[in-house]
C-alpha cells in the first residue's frame, strides 16, 4: 500500500506508547509533532497533550506536514454525534460526502485555484472492504456536517441539520478539503459516540461518551493493525 498516515483525535491508542518516537515537522503554517508508532505515522489532531480544542486546530499545518513527509493516503478517525435515531452510539459510519458550515481552510490564498471536494476514491473502497473482511459492522454511506465548536449544538440547530445530514463533528471537513488540495487520498472513519442534542429524550452524558470512545479506540486499533499488517 502507498505511504499511509493515520489522523486521530480522541480515538488515539498510540501516542506516548513505549515504541513510539516523535518527529517535529516545520511548515509555513506552524510546526507539527508527528508520532512514529512501530512503522507507521500518526498525526494527533488535538496535539500530543490532547489540549488543542477543535476550533483552534491549524489544519493547514497538519496536512502540510503530512505532505512534507511524502504521505499519499490518509485514514482519519472521528468521534461524531448522530443526527438520526436510526444511527446509534457504537456504530461506524463511512461518510461519503460532507457539508462545511463556516470558514473553509485552504492552501490557495495567493493564487486562483479550485478543487472539487469529494470523498469518493478507490482507496476509500479498499478501506471499506478491509473493515468488512475483519467483520466490523459499519454503514457504507452518510453525510457529515461540520460545526465550529467548541460548544455543542442547540436543539434547534440539530433539528435543522438533521434534515440535511447524518452526523455532526467539528474537524473532518477541513482535513478532507486540504488533503484534496494536496492531492492526498483521504478516507474518513466516523465512530458515533452519542445522539446529538434533542435527537432522543435524554441529556447528553459525557461519561457515556467517554465510555463509548474507549470502546471505539479498541476497534480503531484493530482497523489500523489490519491496514499495516
Amino acid at each position: 500500500m502507498k505511504s499511509v498516515a493515520i489522523i486521530t483525535g480522541t480515538l488515539n491508542p498510540y501516542i506516548k506508547n513505549s515504541g513510539s518516537r516523535i518527529e517535529n515537522v516545520k511548515t509555513p503554517y506552524g510546526s507539527v509533532k508527528l508520532c512514529w508508532s512501530d512503522d507507521f505515522l500518526v498525526l494527533p489532531r488535538h496535539g500530543m497533550e490532547k489540549n488543542i480544542p477543535p476550533h483552534m486546530i491549524e489544519h493547514r499545518a497538519n496536512i502540510a506536514a503530512l505532505a512534507e513527509m511524502g504521505v499519499e493516503r490518509i485514514v482519519a478517525f472521528y468521534s461524531v454525534g448522530s443526527l438520526k435515531r436510526s444511527l446509534g452510539p457504537g456504530e461506524i459510519l463511512m461518510v461519503d460526502d460532507y457539508i462545511n458550515l463556516g470558514e473553509i481552510p485552504t492552501f490557495f490564498n495567493k493564487e486562483i485555484r479550485h478543487i472539487t471536494p469529494s470523498l469518493q476514491s478507490a482507496f476509500r473502497d479498499e478501506i471499506i472492504s478491509l473493515i468488512a473482511n475483519i467483520g466490523i459492522p459499519h454503514r457504507g454511506q452518510g453525510i457529515y456536517i461540520r460545526t465550529r465548536g467548541p460548544r455543542l449544538e442547540t436543539r434547534a440547530e440539530i433539528s435543522m441539520l438533521s434534515q440535511f445530514g447524518d452526523v455532526v463533528g467539528m474537524t473532518m471537513c477541513g482535513e478532507a478539503t486540504l488533503a484534496r488540495e494536496k492531492e492526498i487520498e483521504f478516507c474518513p472513519i466516523c465512530f458515533i459516540d452519542n445522539y446529538c442534542n434533542g435527537v432522543v429524550d435524554e441529556e447528553i452524558s459525557f461519561e457515556k461518551i467517554r465510555n463509548q470512545a474507549n470502546r471505539n479506540r479498541q476497534i480503531a486499533a484493530r482497523i489500523i493493525k489490519e491496514i499495516f499488517k
